[in-house]
């Protein structure tokens, strides 16, 4: 999570139902490919949902990860306070462009309110790709620029949002349906499903079973020898 935009008012007023209705689309959306195995909490923040999914008993193991020591930190204190199992989470700080885990060793990926946060969505896209066992799931949740609208269908919120994004200067990257399912089917998803509530977008999407070598989901940012794709060893809090 996004830590300059955790203000409850903010989140509000761009449409997010809140966390209890964010932890339950996530959780529906795990059930058919994260459930069961290693979860991965991106860009985690204070911890809001890896809480939640180390306490629904879902997972063998939840991984709270996130770049900054201090957000992770927070997370740990927060788990203690409420008296939340630690030993069922790990508290892991990366890159989300270099994830410090081997190829297909993650069953699922959540990231709630954070890839507009994210340096290189797509390299970090990517990287969740390279990691995610196949059926594995990634969803999250993240802004849009526009709230969809009755009379105009995607190709034109797509183009009136990539004005909006070339006409600001804002350090964050805001999204449209389009751009989204582009970009994710870029980097070697499938199957991409949508809850847009005005500005609010719950996405997601899934890595193929199995992938030919040949396919046309390999893209080349998916498989390029990038420095982002090296393993390194995880920096536990």
């Amino acid at each position: 999570m996004c830590p300059k935009q955790s203000s409850d008012t903010s989140f509000s007023r761009a449409g997010f139902p809140g966390p209890d209705e964010e932890f339950k689309l996530a959780q529906e959306a795990l059930k058919e490919g994260g459930q069961g195995g290693v979860l991965v909490d991106a860009s985690c923040g204070s911890g809001l949902f890896s809480r939640r999914f180390v306490q629904s008993d879902e997972y063998d193991h939840v991984i709270a990860l996130d770049y900054s020591d201090s957000m992770l930190r927070q997370a740990k204190q927060f788990f203690e306070d409420e008296a939340v199992s630690l030993s069922d989470v790990s508290f892991v700080r990366a890159d989300i462009g270099r994830l410090p885990f081997e190829e297909e060793s993650i069953a699922g990926v959540h990231a709630g309110a954070a890839i507009h946060c994210w340096p290189s969505p797509e390299a970090a896209i990517a990287e969740i790709a390279r990691v995610l066992q196949p059926g594995g799931v990634f969803c999250g949740t993240t802004f849009m620029y526009l709230p969809e609208n009755p009379i105009m269908d995607d190709q034109m919120l797509q183009a009136a949002s990539s004005v909006l994004r070339q006409a600001t200067s804002s350090t964050y990257t805001f999204w449209d349906k389009l751009t989204l399912k582009e970009l994710f089917e870029k980097c070697g998803f499938v199957d991409f499903e949508c809850d847009i509530r005005q500005q609010f977008i719950f996405f997601k999407v899934r890595k193929p079973s199995a992938i030919a070598e040949d396919s046309d989901l390999l893209t080349e940012t998916a498989v390029t020898e990038d420095p982002s794709a090296t393993v390194v060893e995880p920096e536990i809090v």
